[in-house]
């Protein structure tokens, strides 16, 4: 993932991507906001305990950065499941945890701090999707389900499809209970530590998505609290990263 400075912002893209015109896709760091410790700065977590029109200064500044309008953003309500939604307007999407859209120019957004943000392009079809898959999500096969809904919805080839998976906690941190450990096939763990980048890589391949269409960022949230929010690291109270696709008309 490459970062580029926008006004006061930086904001991520994946090299990948960068020759596909019409396509929009961004990702937040921490750097750049109006938020106080310990959400700063740019908090851009709308069910966070931030002062709301600090959040809201924080998501006008990150639009900006991007180019987007804010009043054309669809958000999750996020509650760590597998329900995937079809959307073709903006607003908050209540008990989601993926978008999924063919409506040209609307935005969809996740919002994570540790949790694996997951970005789908289409370039056949011209549709994208984007899915949050914490630990209880990736168990429950939320990127594999945001394919399928693609498919099923849209007529998306899972051969034609490119995913990205972004910053997030990795293998090298992300220590998990027998509780959690249990979930996942022994190969995506070392010791008590879960390979999430791993697991929905390869849960994107059994629906036939191609595993040269996938790219790892490789960076880890714990690792670097200096640029992104960590539950892990810093509690309940921090701030959430904001992950954005859409696909523009032409």
């Amino acid at each position: 993932m490459f970062f580029e400075k926008r006004d006061n912002l930086f904001v991520g893209r994946f090299p990948v991507w960068f020759d596909w015109p019409g396509l929009v896709h961004g990702f937040s760091t921490r750097r750049g906001g109006v938020s106080d410790p310990p959400y700063d700065s740019l908090n851009l977590g709308l069910n966070t305990a931030d002062r709301p029109e600090t959040i809201e200064e924080n998501v006008r500044r990150f639009c900006g950065a991007m180019g987007v309008r804010r009043e054309r953003i669809a958000f999750t309500k996020q509650v760590h499941g597998d329900r995937v939604q079809a959307v073709h307007a903006p607003g908050v999407y209540a008990d989601t945890d993926a978008l999924i859209t063919d409506t040209p120019g609307l935005i969809l957004a996740v919002q994570v701090a540790d949790c694996v943000p997951v970005f789908l392009f289409d370039p056949v079809q011209k549709t994208a999707g984007i899915a949050h898959a914490g630990w209880k999500g990736s168990a429950l096969d939320i990127a594999a389900g945001t394919v399928r809904c693609m498919s099923e919805s849209f007529g998306s080839r899972p051969e034609n499809l490119q995913a990205c998976i972004g910053p997030s906690i990795g293998p090298c941190c992300y220590e998990v209970g027998a509780e959690v450990a249990e979930r996942f096939p022994s190969k995506y763990l070392k010791g008590n530590k879960l390979n999430l980048w791993q697991y929905n890589h390869d849960l994107m391949m059994r629906t036939g998505v191609q595993s040269g269409n996938v790219t790892v960022s490789g960076l880890c949230t714990h690792c670097q609290t200096d640029w992104f929010f960590s539950h892990r690291a810093g509690g309940a109270k921090t701030g959430r990263m904001m992950g954005v696709i859409a696909v523009n008309p032409g």
